[in-house]
């Protein structure tokens, strides 16, 4: 525990990873309800994207509200844009490749061919 977690417990103040807790209790349900209806109700999606967006939060808990404030779901509807964004960026340029030019062919005309033609 760092030395300011530690005069934070002191304080009852709760910690980044409390706060955490805190949050993951009260909405975790409707987290992933919020990026189901994002993504068209695809459910597995959801809950990866879910998954990605606590694993998000857990990197940087000092960073994370108070569960009872009026603020806190906007806050993680933020985060799990953010990273509806990112996976939606990551799959477009993964699996999106160009399709290769195609090299023009030179077709000769005879002018026996052209007769044919005409």
């Amino acid at each position: 525990m760092t030395p300011t977690a530690r005069r934070r417990a002191v304080r009852g103040i709760p910690t980044g990873h409390d706060r955490i807790a805190d949050l993951f209790s009260r909405y975790q349900t409707r987290l992933t309800a919020y990026i189901r209806a994002r993504l068209g109700r695809d459910y597995r999606l959801a809950e990866d994207l879910a998954q990605d967006t606590w694993t998000t939060i857990c990197t940087h808990p000092e960073t994370a509200p108070v569960g009872g404030d009026p603020a806190a779901f906007g806050w993680l509807a933020h985060v799990a844009r953010q990273t509806i964004s990112r996976h939606y960026l990551r799959t477009r340029t993964h699996h999106e490749h160009p399709a290769p030019a195609a090299t023009p062919t030179r077709v000769s005309r005879t002018p026996s061919d052209m007769e044919v033609a005409a």
